[in-house]
């Protein structure tokens, strides 16, 4: 389970179109607790090879997965609760998108980021095994969303996005809408809220923080 993460972006150091990129993975801890496993991995991208030794990344990316015991026996195909916070205890937002996912979507997304998940292409086996009513939306491309909702908020500012962090809350699923949205936190310009709900239950939060696009 894609549980959530976290993208830092260097103002210093670009990817820019056609740049051969060089990426760096590691997995940082893999700690077990209460039969689940909690999995820390970063993956680093450097825009010049002569930069991959030092600390002059690109883009830094922090994702946490956590790893659940196989259901067997009654648990098997026993639905999921809801889990994540109501949408309602959240402010109001000043940036919005509004769109309903549909499994051709879910299925090439797979495809491209080499997931073989089953609930995001497996309707029976979603529900027969996993217990969840529906196709499930796929967490990084919820965050990748929220993301271009927080650089909406950057260009009207001027500013550039220097970091986001993200947790997931309650699964996403095909065929109802899912309402993308943001608000600032105090001053306009340094950190936006931003969240995913879905049935007026929130399933992803995060925080985007900028600079100004001059100090870059």
């Amino acid at each position: 389970m894609w549980a959530g993460g976290r993208f830092l972006w260097n103002p210093k150091k670009h990817l820019r179109i056609g740049t051969e990129v060089t990426q760096s993975v590691r997995v940082d801890s893999a700690v077990e607790k209460n039969n689940m496993v909690f999995v820390e991995q970063a993956r680093e991208f450097y825009a010049d090879k002569r930069d991959v030794d030092g600390r002059d990344w690109a883009v830094r990316e922090e994702r946490t997965h956590v790893f659940l015991p196989e259901l067997k026996g009654d648990k098997a195909g026993e639905k999921k609760k809801p889990s994540g916070p109501p949408a309602a205890d959240l402010p109001e937002p000043v940036y919005e998108h509004n769109f309903v996912p549909d499994s051709p979507l879910l299925f090439r997304y797979s495809a491209l980021t080499w997931n073989a998940h089953k609930i995001h292409y497996d309707l029976d086996w979603t529900r027969r095994v996993e217990g969840h009513p529906d196709l499930v939306f796929h967490g990084p491309l919820t965050a990748t969303l929220l993301v271009e909702l927080a650089q909406r908020a950057a260009d009207d500012v001027a500013s550039e996005l220097t970091k986001f962090e993200y947790r997931a809350t309650h699964p996403i699923y095909v065929k109802r809408e899912i309402k993308l949205r943001a608000a600032w936190l105090g001053p306009r310009g340094k950190q936006l809220q931003v969240w995913a709900e879905q049935d007026g239950v929130v399933c992803m939060k995060g925080t985007a923080e900028f600079v100004p696009a001059y100090a870059a």
